[in-house]
């Protein structure tokens, strides 16, 4: 299932990834697919660290004036 929304930051996804950590920088638009949060924590578990994630979600593009 996927979700779009306005992230809250500190709204747990899982056990360990919030909202914030997976929404756009700039903007904190959140899309997000319930299967890739399942995957993250599949990944979190061996290693037994944090997993870090540069970017899970990008704001659309600005709308061009010439088109």
């Amino acid at each position: 299932m996927e979700v779009a929304k306005k992230a809250k930051p500190g709204q747990q996804l899982s056990p360990h990834f919030t909202e914030g950590e997976l929404a756009c920088r700039c903007c904190g638009r959140l899309l997000i697919q319930g299967e890739l949060v399942s995957r993250l924590e599949i990944l979190h578990l061996p290693v037994g660290k944090p997993v870090l994630v540069n970017s899970a979600t990008a704001a659309p593009p600005p709308m061009s004036a010439d088109l």
